[in-house]
């Protein structure tokens, strides 16, 4: 399987050299947990493709899983795709792809309340990527991603 890490790790490296510095992977990378993909459970019914953010949340905000969002990357596929999906127990549900067993996920724990406030804030379906990167939130939970997203901001405004 993937080392998820590792591949972060080196996509940032890749996207800098082109001047972007991949806040989200770097949110996910210094605050987010690393889980083996498994096969959905029997009592978890398979969801809409292509609405992770949605069906991770719905299946957080009605059961007691809790809702990650962060990076999968699927066997065969080389690339990490921006993607939410649940943890219970610390096993990773993931309603939205069918093959889940074929994946590695490095993702960030949202908590119940703070997805509901910024589901709700947002009007969105999701809670790192809005439309555009949800820096307010990344901030207040990595406040040293900050200082990256204001050199950046510097060399910007610079040019």
């Amino acid at each position: 399987m993937t080392d998820i890490r590792a591949f972060l790790e080196k996509n940032i490296e890749l996207w800098a050299a082109v001047g972007n510095p991949a806040l989200l992977m770097r949110f996910v990378l210094n605050n987010g947990d690393v889980f083996e993909g498994q096969s959905l459970p029997p009592d978890v019914a398979k969801m809409p493709a292509k609405a992770c953010f949605e069906n991770a949340a719905k299946l957080t905000l009605d059961s007691d899983y809790e809702y990650y969002e962060g990076f999968g990357v699927r066997e065969g596929l080389p690339l990490a795709v921006h993607h939410a999906w649940c943890v219970h127990y610390g096993e990773v549900i993931d309603p939205t792809w069918g093959d889940p067993h074929m994946a590695v996920y490095m993702g960030v724990h949202i908590p119940r309340d703070d997805l509901s406030v910024e589901l709700l804030k947002n009007g969105v379906w999701g809670v790192l990527d809005i439309g555009v990167y949800n820096l307010e939130y990344m901030y207040r939970r990595d406040p040293a991603l900050k200082a990256v997203g204001d050199a950046f901001m510097r060399k910007v405004r610079a040019a």
